[in-house]
Parts: structure tokens; sequence; C-alpha cells
């Protein structure tokens, strides 16, 4: 929690960006996948309390740095956010998508901030990961019935190491952070997961 106090300099947009960055490189070990699509809400400054959600679009280079990924972040949720006005119905229109009540299009997971973010409107989403940054960094995820509460502790737990670790080293490269501690992938291969590549698929 220091760390994070250290180096967002106690600001709630660059908290929002570094935990974005952990979830989405933790993401990036789980699936071998470069581009992903996290949602999120409209953010508390400007009076306007109507609820909204857009998409955040991010790429993942394993061989950028973790402070590069950070900046591509911030840079883009800096341009998201200017367009973070336009409905969420509206978009799905323009994209000639369904918005039925078993999917919602535009995202599975959304992450928010307490205090940063406003609340989420009532969408049919898969995830929300919600955060409070008081004396701690705490979580809240609300997941579908298709989801177990232990495998999303796991993953939080795997999201707190690549954060972790990033922060011990902001410079490593993204293909260096492990979502494993050592006692961890040890007992996974103690297990019969074997050395595996990538040891996310023994999960």
């Amino acid at each position: 929690y220091e760390g994070l106090g250290r180096i967002t300099n106690n600001n709630a947009f660059l908290l929002f960006a570094i935990l974005m960055a952990a979830i989405n490189t933790t993401f990036h070990k789980y699936t071998g996948e470069d581009k992903f699509v996290a949602g999120t809400s409209r953010i508390n400054e400007d009076g306007n309390v109507t609820p909204n959600v857009f998409p955040v679009v991010l790429e993942v280079d394993k061989n950028r740095s973790f402070r590069d990924f950070l900046l591509h972040i911030r840079e883009q949720l800096i341009e998201d956010f200017n367009h973070q006005d336009y409905p969420y119905s509206r978009l799905i229109e323009d994209l000639q998508w369904e918005d039925d009540s078993d999917h919602f299009p535009l995202f599975s997971c959304a992450v928010t901030l307490e205090k940063f973010n406003l609340d989420m409107p009532e969408i049919n989403n898969d995830i929300h990961i919600h955060f409070t940054n008081t004396h701690e960094l705490t979580s809240v995820i609300r997941y579908k019935s298709s989801y177990t509460g232990s495998s999303l502790l796991r993953f939080m737990q795997h999201v707190s190491h690549i954060l972790t670790m990033a922060l011990e080293d902001i410079n490593s490269k993204i293909t260096d952070l492990k979502i494993f501690s050592g006692d961890e992938e040890q007992r996974i291969i103690r297990a019969g997961a074997g050395n595996v590549t990538d040891l996310s698929q023994a999960l």
C-alpha cells in the first residue's frame, strides 16, 4: 500500500491506471492474448451524476516495461474519459450490437474505484471489480453464477502479486512479471501440473 501511495502520489487517477495495468497484465498472463476490453463508469468530477459506462481497449506488449505500459494506459484513459458522456446504449446501437438480458456486449469485466468512479448503472456484464482505497486497498467482486468465488479470489491474488512485483521494479518487462509466488508455483508443480509453459493453465 505504501508503494502504491508513493508511485501514485495518492492521486486517484494514477491509482486507477495502475490497477487497470495490473488487471490487464494478469489477464494477459492467463490467456496469452494481447488486446483486452475492460469497462468502467463515469468519473466523479464534473457534477454530472447520470450513470454511464464505456469500454477501455488496452493492448499489452509483453516486451514493454510495466512503466511504459502504465504510461500507455494513462494516455488511453485520458482519451476515453473525454468521451465518457456518450451514452453506452447509443454506442451499442451505433455498433449494431444486441443488448440482451444475458450478455452485455461492450465488455465482460468492469473495474471501478471508490470516490473516483460514479456508481455503475444496472448492466448485465459478467464481473465487476470495485476497489476501495481508505487506510488500505481492498476490493469487492460481483460476478455471475457462471464463475466461482474461489477462482476470482485466486485471480485477485495473482493481480496482487503482479502489482507487488511491478512496484519492486517498475521497469520490469511484462514478460518477466509472474502471477505466481514461488510457493504457489511449487504447489502446482507438486499437484501434477508439471513445468508447463504457462502455469495458469492449471487453474
